[in-house]
């Protein structure tokens, strides 16, 4: 709203009485405007001032193809005037829509009664028509075989799998100067979320892959102080990320590590017995149907399905019934397929078929404190651990952005993300319009 609210309104000329109560009030809400503004400009200023935060939200913004940077809007708000504020507000109310959610125990005349209201006090802008709403879009992360070829990746055999390991790399600098933690969170984009049996088998693969992937990262890696791993739905397409914020190794070490995580779980995924899988799709299934605590969290959880435009509100139900179908060739197939590292292909062709790079899109948010992270310390540890993350996956992690310069926020950003083409949009169909 900050970047598009810039005119300013004609104050006029000539001399008036003015009396002296308008100009007690003028200045009563010139201050507080004032202090309104530096409120919100200080909560922009210290976003992302934590690493962990800081890439997450650059993988949301490099994916979201519509994103302003919080970065943009704090230099707006800055320069914003109290006279900015009219003319803004006009254009906003002129043009807009309104979704009303009314949820509890009332009677639907009266939810529409007070959906009256509202469009009522906002005037006869907020009618837009569905087709004119602008929405967000994800955008199509690069498979693995374009981003190495991007990056201009080795050839030989060998060489170009473990190239395809490393997918897009964004490399960042901490926000904070005094930062001492590096952090990594690698996004895997697998497809849009339209089939329930689809996204069924990736919150299976979550729900397997979850608890090996703290104790091998956190508790016998000791990678670092936080770890953890689950499922993504951006602007309607299915993801798997995990997150790693260390004081002790720099992004691409983490990145290593994780990628022989991955490499580590297939032959696991794939002699996984009936019982064991049986024992995960059980747990899943609870987890999905537990009840609401209350019913802020009730209307919570049905507005994601407004807010999303989907408007699935069984989809979890959906997905339940889709679960009784879905058998551990399903869940090892998906996994190859979106997940495994192709290099897995070369180094283990005895236990898992496939390299894993048919489809796999990788994005992977680097963030590098300003201070220096021994890379001594980091051989060190991966010799303590076993071995298996240097051994390994030594070189991806020389590969996945060592000599990468930090991208600039958020110009660099959105130059990446605009190369990329969209995701089509599988929008639901939005109840018939009741005022």
């Amino acid at each position: 709203a900050a970047a598009d609210g810039d005119e300013s309104t004609a104050t006029g000329s000539g001399s008036r009485a003015v009396p002296v109560g308008a100009v007690e009030a003028d200045a009563a809400l010139l201050a507080h405007f004032g202090s309104v503004r530096e409120a919100v400009v200080r909560k922009y200023r210290n976003m992302n001032m934590e690493v962990g935060q800081h890439a997450s939200y650059s993988r949301l913004f490099v994916l979201c193809s519509r994103a302003f940077h919080c970065d943009d809007i704090r230099k707006h708000l800055e320069e914003l005037t109290p006279q900015d504020i009219p003319p803004f507000l006009t254009q906003l109310l002129s043009h807009g829509h309104v979704e009303a959610f009314v949820h509890g125990n009332v009677t639907s005349a009266v939810a529409v009664q007070l959906a009256e209201v509202v469009v009522s006090a906002l005037g006869p802008g907020c009618k837009m028509d569905p087709e004119e709403r602008q929405r967000d879009q994800c955008v199509v992360v690069p498979g693995a075989a374009a981003a190495a070829a991007t990056a201009g990746m080795a050839t030989a055999e060998v060489a170009e799998a473990v190239a395809l390991d490393v997918g897009t790399v964004v490399p960042l600098l901490a926000k904070n100067s005094k930062e001492e933690n590096a952090a990594l969170e690698v996004y895997y984009q697998l497809a849009p979320a339209t089939d329930p049996r689809d996204r069924a088998a990736l919150d299976l693969i979550d729900q397997i892959l979850y608890e090996p992937c703290y104790d091998t990262l956190r508790t016998k890696q000791q990678l670092g102080y936080s770890v953890y791993s689950g499922t993504r739905l951006t602007g309607g397409v299915s993801g798997f990320c995990v997150q790693v914020v260390s004081a002790r190794h720099p992004p691409e070490h983490l990145d290593a590590c994780v990628e022989s995580f991955l490499a580590s779980m297939c032959s696991r995924i794939r002699a996984m017995s009936p019982e064991e899988l049986a024992t995960h799709v059980g747990a899943l299934v609870a987890s999905k149907m537990q009840r609401d605590r209350s019913l802020v969290d009730e209307a919570g959880r049905l507005w994601g399905h407004i807010s999303s435009q989907r408007y699935d509100f069984f989809s979890r139900e959906l997905e339940v019934a889709a679960l009784e179908g879905v058998t551990i060739d399903d869940v090892y197939d998906m996994f190859v397929r979106y997940l495994l590292p192709p290099s897995a292909g070369i180094s283990a062709r005895g236990s898992c078929s496939g390299d894993g790079s048919g489809g796999r899109r990788k994005l992977s948010v680097h963030v590098r404190p300003h201070g220096p992270l021994a890379a001594a310390e980091s051989n060190k540890a991966a010799g303590d651990s076993g071995g298996g993350a240097a051994d390994q996956m030594g070189s991806a992690g020389v590969l996945a952005g060592a000599a990468l310069r930090p991208m600039s926020e958020p110009g660099d950003l959105v130059s990446l993300r605009s190369q990329w083409p969209l995701h089509t949009l599988h929008l639901g169909k939005p109840p018939g319009p009741i005022l």
